[in-house]
C-alpha cells in the first residue's frame, strides 16, 4: 500500500510528534500529510507505527493510518487497488 500510496499523493509525508520506548518496539505517534496528484486540496490524519527493533536495528515497521481517508480522497476508485 505504501508504494501505490507514494505514486497517487506523490507529496506525502509522515511527521512523527510522539516516540514511546516499549522495549524491543517502538510506537510512534503522529500525523500524516498528502495530497492526490491532480488535487490541490490537503488532507490530514493520524498516523502510528510500531518499530520492531533486533539488535540495534529496525527489522519490522507496522504502519497504521486512516486508509478509508486515502480511499476517499482518492474518489474511491478501484484503480487504486488494481494496480494503476
Amino acid at each position: 500500500m505504501l508504494l501505490k500510496t507514494k505514486r497517487h499523493c506523490p507529496d506525502a509525508r509522515s511527521l512523527p510528534h510522539e516516540f514511546i520506548d516499549a522495549g524491543d518496539q517502538i510506537l510512534a505517534v503522529g500525523q500524516s500529510h498528502f495530497r492526490t496528484k491532480g488535487s490541490t486540496e490537503r488532507h490530514s490524519s493520524r498516523l502510528c507505527n510500531i518499530w520492531t527493533m533486533r539488535e540495534g536495528k529496525a527489522s519490522r515497521l507496522e504502519v497504521f493510518n486512516d486508509t478509508a481517508l486515502i480511499w476517499r480522497a482518492l474518489g474511491g476508485g478501484s484503480d487504486y487497488w488494481n494496480g494503476a
